[in-house]
C-alpha cells in the first residue's frame, strides 16, 4: 500500500507540472465542453500509462540505459520543449485554433503524448531514481499509483477547464497560450540544467 501511496503523491506532482500537454486539454476543453476535455485527458493517460508500462519493462529486463543513450533522450525532450514553448509564445491564438479544430481528442491527444520524448524519458528518471529500483514488484505497485494519479489529473482538469467552455475570450485564450509557452520554456531550461549538471 506504500508505494502505491508513494506512486500517486509522486505521480501527481509529476503530471500536474505545467507543460504543453495540459495547455491543449485546457484549450480543447474550454472550446469544445467538458465531455471533448474528458476525452482528451483520457488519451494523454492512455500515453502516459503505455510510456509508464514502456520505463518500466525496460528496467525489467534489465537493460539499463546507456549513458549516451539517456543523454540523447535529454536533449530530444530539451529540443522538443524548446520549439513548443517558443511556438507557444509567439502565435498563441493560432495554437488555440488548433486546439478548437481537434475532432477525437482521445486519439489525438494519445499520439501527442507518446510521441512526446520527454514523458518516457521523465517516467525513466522517476522510476531509476526510486530507491527500490531494483525491486521490480515495488516499482509496479509505485506505477500503478502513478497510472491513477495520472487519470485522476487529467479528467479532472478536463471537467474543470470544460466548465469554462463558452466563457474565456480570446484575449485570455491568447494570455493563456503565452503563459503556457513561458511555462514550456522554463520546463526545458531547467531539463537543460539538469542535462548539464548531470554531465
Amino acid at each position: 500500500m506504500y508505494f502505491i501511496a508513494l506512486g500517486l503523491l509522486l505521480g501527481t506532482i509529476s503530471v500536474a507540472s505545467p507543460g504543453p500537454l495540459s495547455l491543449g486539454l485546457i484549450q480543447v476543453a474550454a472550446s469544445q465542453g467538458r465531455g471533448s476535455g474528458r476525452w482528451a485527458g483520457l488519451g494523454i493517460s492512455g500515453g502516459d500509462i503505455a510510456m509508464l508500462g514502456g520505463a518500466l519493462a525496460v528496467i525489467s529486463a534489465g537493460a539499463t540505459m546507456p549513458p549516451f543513450v539517456f543523454l540523447a533522450i535529454q536533449i530530444i525532450s530539451i529540443g522538443y520543449l524548446g520549439f513548443v514553448g517558443a511556438t507557444l509564445m509567439a502565435k498563441p491564438a493560432e495554437c488555440a485554433q488548433l486546439a478548437a479544430s481537434i475532432r477525437r481528442p482521445a486519439r489525438a491527444f494519445f499520439w501527442a503524448t507518446t510521441l512526446n520524448p520527454s514523458v518516457f524519458g521523465t517516467w525513466l528518471a522517476v522510476l531509476l531514481a526510486m530507491p527500490f529500483s531494483d525491486s521490480i514488484s515495488q516499482l509496479s505497485l509505485f506505477g500503478l499509483g502513478a497510472s491513477f494519479a495520472s487519470l485522476a489529473w487529467f479528467q479532472a482538469l478536463g471537467a474543470g477547464a470544460g466548465a469554462l467552455a463558452g466563457r474565456m475570450s480570446p484575449r485570455v485564450v491568447t494570455a493563456l497560450g503565452r503563459a503556457g509557452g513561458i511555462g514550456t520554456l522554463a520546463l526545458g531550461a531547467w531539463a537543460l540544467n539538469t542535462a548539464l549538471a548531470g554531465s
